[in-house]
């Protein structure tokens, strides 16, 4: 679902959301299926929290990123955190140079769209292997 959301190909993810919606269906699954329905929200697809949704998911499915991003810190979880400030930043900033104008992207079906990120991107990897 990442690699889906990172090249604004949501269709791409649409096998694993299938499945995963069913996997996380059981009760004990809770955090998988928050973690689902947040990427599913990336991705461009409705969602929304759910009784027993935890509470740092059901900020992010709310779109205060700032209680979840607090709430990931506060459970020793970097990579969500960031991933909530990744979606501040583009919700608050607009895409703006580098690799933003991918991430930030909302999710679209045109290729043109995808053919345009995709070259962004290119192009992104091409400036940091020659920064480097």
């Amino acid at each position: 679902m990442e690699l889906a959301w990172l090249t604004g190909q949501p269709g791409d993810a649409h096998d694993a959301v299938v499945e995963l919606t069913a996997r996380t269906a059981m009760p004990g699954a809770e955090r998988a299926r928050a973690d689902l329905r947040r990427w599913q929200r990336r991705l461009g697809l409705p969602a929304q929290p759910f009784l027993a949704c935890p509470p740092e998911y059901a900020a992010g499915l709310r779109g205060d990123w700032r209680t979840a991003a607090q709430g990931f810190a506060e459970l020793g979880a970097p990579y969500e955190q960031a991933l909530e400030l990744t979606d501040s930043y583009c919700t608050e900033n607009g895409p703006q140079t580098g690799l933003w104008p991918v991430v930030c992207a909302q999710p679209r079906q045109n290729h043109k769209d995808r053919t345009v990120r995709s070259r962004r991107l290119g192009s992104c990897s091409r400036q940091l292997r020659e920064s480097s």
